[in-house]
């Protein structure tokens, strides 16, 4: 979990973290039926749900490159957007954490405490979902820089 806090270490957030409630995690678990994996099970229990720095309130020149927009999603949507999109062609295996401003949403596997962490992306528009060969500390530090 070193990745996670070094990660949260060496960032600054618009907003102070605040971590998600057990009791939300236990629910999120129950509802959808599936354990999260260790490491954003360890984000949301330590440090809380990621939100990306609005660019509108930020001086920024015409020559800048603007990212996407990332958010995690509160513990009440990944519940609700995971049981919609399965019925769309989401894997049952998968869970839907974070979305971005192109109805791109972010998936990990929740079969278990000790499975693979990579991050899958799955595409609101036309129900593809593929992997993006990141786990999710590396995808943390690539996406949200």
């Amino acid at each position: 979990m070193q990745a996670i806090d070094s990660f949260i270490q060496n960032r600054a957030f618009e907003r102070p973290l605040s971590p998600c409630p057990q009791q939300d995690i236990d629910q999120l678990c129950a509802d959808l039926a599936m354990q999260l994996p260790p490491h954003y099970l360890y984000l949301i229990s330590e440090y809380g749900l990621l939100r990306s720095a609005n660019v509108m309130n930020s001086t920024i020149s015409l020559s800048s490159t603007i990212n996407s927009a990332i958010d995690f999603l509160s513990l009440t949507d990944v519940a609700q957007l995971t049981l919609l999109y399965r019925q769309l062609g989401l894997p049952q295996t998968l869970f839907v954490f974070a979305s971005d401003d192109h109805g791109q949403l972010y998936c990990l596997n929740g079969e278990g405490k000790e499975v693979d962490d990579t991050v899958f992306l799955f595409n609101s528009h036309d129900f593809s979902c593929t992997a993006t060969e990141q786990p999710f500390c590396q995808w943390l530090n690539k996406t949200l820089t």
